[in-house]
């Protein structure tokens, strides 16, 4: 599991959470 994977990890985790967030806000 080499390290340059688990930040796109990261990236793809942040990209979510900011998704979630949109969509929560009105």
């Amino acid at each position: 599991y080499s390290i340059i994977e688990n930040n796109k990890d990261i990236e793809y985790a942040l990209k979510q959470k900011k998704r979630c967030q949109v969509k929560i806000t009105p």
